[in-house]
């Protein structure tokens, strides 16, 4: 069977206000991807980091125009807002307003990267594992992925991806979150399975 857009999974808790994640933090940067001797970056990752990059960009821009910050989230696809509440922690009535109408408008007015609604078939998979190959060529152990069958058969909320196997759970690798994006962006995941993190400048 086969699953379309699985859900972003988000390794941090914030709250989720009007379709968008809102949250106190700032923006991480992303620098471009080290080289790693014997290891050839296969041709989609290049589009994939550029789709989640213009995506960003535009969904940022369309925020502005509510007069709302938006940054980036780590994993791409995921654009959060910042800096919504006021000095008690509250988010006012006239805020959520201009929040609820931001996510309907920007979700409307900005089309997903294709690779976000790619199904769950051979060729996803075979980017999947291509993932793992990435991250294991810059020296970080990746557990063992599922069989192609299992992988295709599995609901999006729960379905295997090398970053939720490294870094989920109690026994998952611990990387800071400056040390995640770089990992990230080097090596982006291709969907239709996320792992992202809503940036809280903890590394700053």
């Amino acid at each position: 069977m086969g699953h379309q857009n699985g859900p972003w999974r988000v390794g941090v808790i914030v709250a989720l206000v009007g379709g968008a994640l809102v949250l106190t933090g700032c923006e991480t940067r992303d620098d471009g991807p080290p080289a790693v001797a014997g290891w050839a970056e296969p041709g989609w990752m290049a589009q994939v980091r550029q789709a989640d990059e213009e995506f960003q960009a535009a969904m940022i821009s369309c925020y502005a125009e509510f007069g709302l910050e938006g940054v980036r989230g780590i994993g791409g696809g995921t654009v959060l807002m910042a800096n919504l509440a006021d000095e008690t922690g509250q988010i006012s009535a006239g805020v959520q307003a201009r929040v609820d109408a931001a996510a309907e408008e920007c979700n409307a007015r900005v089309p997903l990267p294709e690779h976000q609604a790619w199904a769950f078939d051979g060729a996803a998979y075979q980017r999947m594992i291509e993932l793992r190959e990435c991250i294991v060529a810059r020296g970080f152990e990746v557990p063992a992925p599922p069989s192609e069958e299992l992988w295709k058969d599995s609901e999006p909320a729960s379905a295997w991806n090398p970053y939720e196997a490294m870094l989920g759970g109690t026994g998952g690798a611990s990387l800071t979150q400056d040390e995640v994006a770089t990992l990230m962006t080097a090596c982006p995941q291709p969907g239709p399975s996320y792992y992202s993190l809503a940036p809280t400048g903890d590394d700053d």
